[in-house]
């Protein structure tokens, strides 16, 4: 049986301040505390009620109703839905309908090959026919309101207005920042599903708002990671080469990424709150992420998805951008 620590970091609807009571009476273990009755731990810190409830949000967290696969795929299939990205062929062709809710979704794609357009044509057409809100995490300045206004008057001039207020923007210019706005939305997500109590430093028409998100957008997740995974440097020494520098490279092969442990521990905590999002909330969330040059054992250069290893098998779906420049 997992540790109540680590129980507490997956709920966070749990109530941390009973945990704390339990930690300091020698409770420490799921285990410890299903063995135990919880009316023999009563104290002038904890009540029968308080217990009693913690007891079975612990044991619902960790040790799930059985659900055959039937119920589990009617469940996924009655909160699941598509939100088209209003280009219709791009809809048809890759997408099969729209961005799927309980889905990551990357585009990939050197700058200027559509990646962002993308992504703002989805919020105003998510905003506009689904009615739901859209949050906008944009790493670098990218976020276009006027290209926004314009998605949504030549759809609907009437209902222009009320699909911009559907539309929120957060920049996001480093991982720090990036993992405090997530926790902020996990945060007023549990509460507006009511799965946790109510947290006075969260503004009620924020919670309102994240109530009713159907689309997550961070645009670039490759530009907020570059720096801390050392692919910047990577690419100068891969454009080194290119200019015919790398014929001097000593025996041992080409330089490889500088990727800290601090950066891949970072990626993979976002990952993780992307996840549950997601899946706890059918939120629909799509990244985009960068190309870099990669210089493989045998000296020939080749784009690839920036984020590294960890990041291939976190997207359900995707998709690269091309330019194509017609002359």
């Amino acid at each position: 049986m997992p540790r109540l620590r680590l129980v507490l970091n997956e709920n966070r609807h749990l109530n941390k301040k009973v945990a704390e009571q339990l930690g300091k009476i020698g409770i420490n273990t799921v285990e410890e505390l299903l063995s135990c009755d919880p009316a023999h731990l009563c104290n002038n810190e904890l009540t029968q009620d308080q217990l009693f409830k913690f007891v079975n949000q612990v044991a619902k967290a960790c040790a799930p109703m059985r659900r055959t696969g039937r119920q589990i795929f009617d469940d996924l299939t009655r909160k699941s839905s598509y939100l088209p990205t209003g280009c219709r062929g791009f809809d048809e062709a890759l997408l099969q309908g729209g961005f799927m809710t309980g889905e990551i979704t990357e585009l990939s794609g050197p700058s200027g090959s559509g990646k962002t357009q993308i992504c703002l044509a989805a919020a105003a057409n998510v905003a506009r026919d689904c009615e739901g809100t859209v949050a906008f995490f944009d790493s670098g300045s990218s976020f276009s309101a006027q290209r926004i206004e314009e998605i949504c008057m030549h759809q609907d001039a009437k209902n222009s207005e009320r699909s911009l207020l559907r539309i929120r923007h957060f920049l996001v210019t480093n991982v720090t920042s990036l993992l405090s706005e997530l926790a902020i939305l996990e945060s007023a997500l549990e509460i507006a599903a009511g799965y946790t109590q109510e947290d006075s430093s969260l503004p009620l028409e924020y919670i309102r708002f994240v109530g009713r998100l159907k689309l997550l957008v961070i645009d670039s997740l490759g530009a907020i990671f570059s720096p801390v995974l050392g692919w910047e440097s990577h690419q100068q020494n891969a454009k080194g080469h290119e200019r015919g520098m790398s014929h001097n490279q000593p025996k041992d092969g080409p330089t490889r990424p500088l990727a800290g442990g601090l950066g891949y521990a970072q990626l993979e905590s976002t990952v993780c709150a992307l996840q549950r999002i997601m899946s706890r909330h059918h939120v629909a969330i799509v990244v985009t992420n960068t190309n870099t040059a990669i210089q493989d054992s045998l000296w020939s250069d080749y784009k690839a998805r920036a984020l590294g290893w960890q990041w291939p098998g976190a997207p359900s779906v995707s998709i690269c951008l091309i330019q194509v420049v017609i002359s």
